[in-house]
């Protein structure tokens, strides 16, 4: 199974939000999580759930010719989306073998489009016990 997500902002920087407080700084990451969450929705009625480990590509598209520096796009806030809306069992390596970063600039939009692939010969993830979901119940806020 092959999935694939495009989510309409520019690609944000870790150096951009290191520069932040972190009042701002959590205020980017929900933000990029919020416009993906929206992406998620617009594009997907009936969203896929992996039962098998899978693969992600993230390609960070930038409309301008300025250069990037690729390693330092922020994913994190979209590989937790996927888990919480229930794509992806985990983030953890069990679930998540490998994640891509690419980078292009010169794009008609500045854009992440995530890709998601199962990986052919992986378990079936459905089968594991002791997942962050089956537990994250169990967790008392303070």
């Amino acid at each position: 199974m092959r999935f694939v997500l495009t989510v309409p902002i520019k690609p944000i920087s870790w150096n951009t939000l290191a520069r932040q407080n972190h009042w701002k700084f959590s205020k980017v990451f929900h933000g990029l999580k919020d416009v993906a969450k929206l992406a998620l929705l617009e594009t997907w009625a009936d969203k896929p759930k992996f039962t098998k480990p899978v693969t992600v590509r993230v390609n960070a598209h930038w409309k301008g010719g300025r250069r990037h520096d690729v390693d330092n796009v922020v994913v994190k806030p979209l590989l937790d989306l996927l888990v919480e809306e229930r794509i992806l069992e985990d983030d953890d390596s069990r679930c998540v073998r490998s994640v891509t970063l690419t980078g292009e600039t010169g794009c008609d939009k500045d854009e992440y489009v995530i890709e998601i692939e199962e990986v052919e010969d992986g378990q079936d993830l459905s089968r594991l016990s002791g997942t962050k979901q089956d537990s994250r119940h169990l967790r008392r806020r303070p």
